[in-house]
């Protein structure tokens, strides 16, 4: 069972093969005794990986998470095409000749930057107010749009015919599931999404996170509110005046200890704390400090 004092905060959560993330993050809702529990990024039911889990009020904290960068460790396997875009659908095109790894470096290469990309067909993307996948489940073609998302880099692992392993950092919104679909389509081959491991979200890395057996023995540490917001600027707040930041009294920077080199931007966040203990995340507009969280 968790404990009172780990009641809140961040837990890096090693999520297995087979389980939608809701399911995932709910079996452990159970193993932990906790009622208020969220994650940041939806992974596929056939993915692992890394999810960013928030605990009790913490839970607040993950939407600042969500529009992060991702890493992924991505196998796909060429000379077939499914309807899923991955291992779990049926085989919708074959192709018999000889894969080229050269081929598939020059046009992964074409991948690197922005890119307009479609989802897949059976994705949780609403159409019309219905759930994508329910209607490709109906043989219903969804209308789905392109949209912007960006691979920021990828590294080439290894290839074992005809299986490319590849590392892969993109932004948030980027189906690995469609990229390997459409590298097929650029070479020629054909390619599904053999297998996929979500190793990183910004800072937040797998190295650090735990399975749902170490979970259930306890076996984990949590990391602090003040600390999950790594890259938000700290400043420490006078105790005298915690009730009226609580409050959501306007902020004045009188509250603030002094002796603090504060950069002031427009295009930060700031966490306010008391002895590394998180009281609210503000923004700075106009010359002021605003409430963007009350903690």
């Amino acid at each position: 069972m968790i404990n009172e004092l780990k009641r809140e905060g961040i837990l890096l959560f090693n999520k297995g093969k087979n389980k939608t993330s809701f399911q995932a993050i709910n079996e452990k809702k159970k193993k932990i005794n906790i009622k208020k529990i969220g994650h940041s990024g939806t992974l596929d039911s056939n993915a692992t990986g890394l999810l960013v889990v928030g605990l009790g009020k913490s839970t607040k904290l993950l939407k600042y998470f969500i529009h992060k960068s991702k890493s992924y460790s991505a196998q796909i396997y060429f000379g077939l095409q499914t309807e899923t875009d991955d291992s779990a659908g049926l085989v919708i095109n074959r192709y018999n000749g000889f894969i080229d790894l050269k081929n598939i470096k020059n046009e992964l290469k074409k991948f690197k930057g922005k890119i307009q990309q479609i989802p897949p067909d059976y994705s949780s993307i609403h159409v019309n107010g219905v759930r994508s996948y329910k209607l490709a489940l109906k043989k219903i073609k969804p209308d789905l749009k392109a949209r912007t998302v960006e691979i920021y880099n990828y590294k080439i692992i290894s290839f074992k015919y005809p299986v490319l392993t590849v590392n892969i950092n993109c932004s948030s919104g980027t189906y690995i599931r469609s990229l390997a679909r459409d590298l097929g389509t650029f070479t020629g081959y054909f390619a599904y999404l053999f297998s996929l491991k979500r190793t990183k979200i910004d800072f937040f890395n797998i190295k650090k996170s735990y399975t749902i057996d170490e979970i259930s023995h306890g076996d984990y540490k949590i990391i602090s509110p003040f600390n999950a917001c790594k890259d938000f600027i700290p400043i420490e707040i006078k105790e005298e005046f915690i009730e009226k930041l609580k409050n959501g009294v306007p902020v004045s920077e009188n509250w603030f200890k002094k002796k603090q080199n504060i950069k002031k931007d427009n295009d930060l966040l700031y966490k306010i704390h008391f002895r590394k203990n998180l009281l609210a995340i503000l923004k700075y507009n106009n010359g002021n400090f605003i409430y963007d969280l009350v903690y």
